[in-house]
């Protein structure tokens, strides 16, 4: 995939052959697609053929891989990312089916190759967006499928309320040997005067 050079990206840890490369006036760049899931990891890129990277073989889905346009906000929002494989033959979608994938890891990289040597990647991928996979929507017409997976920032956890409460239940998910709060439910509507005699009973 040819892209034009410029102003491509603020450089903002980016190594010294990556800026190198992105003041090029003519770039080949490709993008790597990484869903974890607990059976093994779905990885696969923008281009064609395998491309081993980091101990791991990305499978070249091409055009059937579509990414939406990053967003970046100057305020702390949590921004989540929406991409999408089409073309997955079904029998291959069995880990989206059958296994737990919310808030598993997920990450979007971009990576520069080198015309010259056959297109090698240049230095180590940037990483675009890294976080956890939030929803997943399968459309199968019996032959191949498409695949759609909602990325969330890490960040969203910070809108998130973590909510506890005084009961024993939640006290021996903690601490399992605490009987602390063993009668706290009993005691819930209970009247107790602290220190007047007259109003005990």
């Amino acid at each position: 995939m040819g892209w034009g050079g410029g102003s491509l990206m603020a450089g903002r840890g980016l190594s010294a052959t990556t800026k190198a490369e992105i003041a090029k006036k003519q770039l080949t760049i490709a993008f790597l697609i990484k869903l974890e899931f607990d059976g093994g990891d779905l990885t696969v890129w923008t281009g064609i053929g395998d491309l081993l990277y980091s101990g791991d073989t990305y499978l070249g889905a091409g055009q059937a891989i579509s990414l939406e346009a990053l967003k970046e906000t100057i305020d702390e929002r949590a921004q989540g990312y929406r991409l999408g494989l089409s073309g997955v033959p079904s029998a291959n979608i069995a880990l989206a089916l059958d296994e737990q994938y919310q808030g598993r890891p997920g990450s979007v990289s971009m990576g520069f190759f080198n015309n010259a040597d056959s297109g090698s990647l240049i230095d180590n991928p940037v990483v675009l967006f890294s976080g956890e996979m939030d929803v997943m929507n399968i459309f199968d017409n019996g032959k191949t499928s498409t695949i759609t997976v909602n990325l969330e920032s890490k960040m969203i956890r910070l809108n998130t309320p973590k909510e506890s409460r005084y009961t024993h239940s939640e006290q021996l998910s903690r601490y399992p040997q605490d009987q602390a709060f063993l009668y706290i439910a009993q005691i819930a509507n209970e009247s107790i005067y602290w220190g007047d005699v007259s109003q005990s009973r």
